[in-house]
């Protein structure tokens, strides 16, 4: 009779050190992994896509604000400069080089900052020719929209860059400059209304409503911002704060949530309201142009700038991974076939109807 004994080694069962998990077996037969292959594909890609969503793309967060941000703007002269506003009523101003902020407006609202936007031009100091000065506009509920000074500092990131740029281009310079009945120099008729007396925390100019403003827009070559609220009101930046807007421009009841500025055609500004609808305005005129029904709403969050410039035509609506393109100042007379827009194209008349810190992502 043969007698075999069964035995094993307790180096491969048991853990190497006390506290250790216990080792497990194995088999490598490929016969009893019928889909190993597939699972190691989907276990690659998944780990392709986490390392490029974790990796890169974030490169800092701009940290400070109290409360909610609930609107940001960036400076189309100085690309290291973003402005931030939150639901607390406070400004900051950015440096994303340093990724610090440059200066805090605390308090430049009593209600949620539901827009913001700097200036693309340049304004002269009424003290000299040598000072070059930035703009930022901010709108709340508390039915203001309020200018302040962009450069609070300018011995860090405003009038020095600016300096620099223009010693290149003197003769240009010189040619757009004209004299003021007051002595004082100023480029492009905008001449500064910053008193030196007055801290930088201080609004400049501030504009009354009758109604909470939603959103601000600024025209590309010229001192005219236009704000959505119950309707579009356009106003003039060289005047005071008690001038009436040169224009309001509406088109039915609905709220107006966010209002653009075409880059192209500068006189043309679009407007996206609470009905859905996609309304086009022209300054000349006075009047509204068209309007284009949505099924989808279009929201500020999720709808980019209603009208986006391009050579020829211009991207008017995105539905469905579908982008309508026409020409200046009309709309399509038929949706995208994968679209599922309702588009009015008659003409308007008068008688148509926090307790946590809020941060900034910064991604390429």
């Amino acid at each position: 009779m043969k007698i075999k004994a069964l035995s094993r080694s307790l180096d491969v069962h048991a853990p190497a050190r006390q506290g250790d998990p216990a080792p497990l077996s194995r088999n490598l037969d490929p016969a009893l992994h019928p889909f190993d292959k597939p699972r190691e594909y989907t276990r690659a890609v998944n780990a392709a896509k986490l390392d490029r969503l974790f990796a890169k793309p974030f490169v800092g967060a701009l940290e400070g604000h109290i409360d909610g941000i609930y609107s940001i703007a960036k400076d189309t002269n100085r690309l290291n400069v973003v402005a931030s506003g939150s639901g607390d009523g406070e400004i900051r101003l950015w440096d994303l080089a340093r990724q610090k902020p440059i200066y805090v407006y605390p308090r430049a609202h009593s209600g949620i900052i539901q827009s913001i936007c700097i200036s693309p031009l340049t304004f002269m100091s009424p003290f000299g020719n040598s000072s070059v000065g930035r703009r930022m506009l901010s709108c709340s509920t508390d039915r203001t929209v309020k200018v302040w000074d962009a450069d609070p500092r300018p011995d860090g990131l405003g009038q020095g860059t600016f300096n620099a740029m223009e010693d290149d281009d003197d003769d240009d310079d010189n040619d757009d400059m004209e004299l003021t009945t007051g002595g004082s120099l100023r480029r492009g008729g905008l001449l500064s209304t910053r008193d030196k007396d007055v801290p930088p925390s201080e609004p400049l100019t501030v504009y009354s409503g009758k109604t909470a403003f939603n959103s601000l827009t600024h025209h590309a070559t010229s001192a005219v911002f236009a704000s959505a609220s119950s309707n579009i009101q356009t106003w003039d930046l060289e005047r005071g704060g008690s001038s009436d807007p040169l224009l309001s421009m509406t088109w039915g009841p609905d709220a107006i949530n966010v209002v653009r500025f075409n880059l192209s055609e500068r006189e043309v500004l679009a407007s996206a309201g609470s009905d859905r609808g996609i309304v086009l305005y022209d300054l000349r005129s006075g009047k509204p142009l068209t309007k284009m029904i949505m099924q989808v709403s279009c929201s500020p969050t999720k709808f980019e700038v209603p009208l986006t410039t391009h050579t020829v035509t211009d991207v008017l609506a995105f539905e469905n991974r579908c982008a309508q393109t026409t020409s200046h100042g009309t709309l399509p007379s038929q949706p995208c076939s994968r679209s599922r827009a309702k588009i009015t194209t008659s003409t308007h008349s008068s008688k148509s109807p926090s307790p946590y810190k809020a941060s900034i992502k910064l991604r390429f």
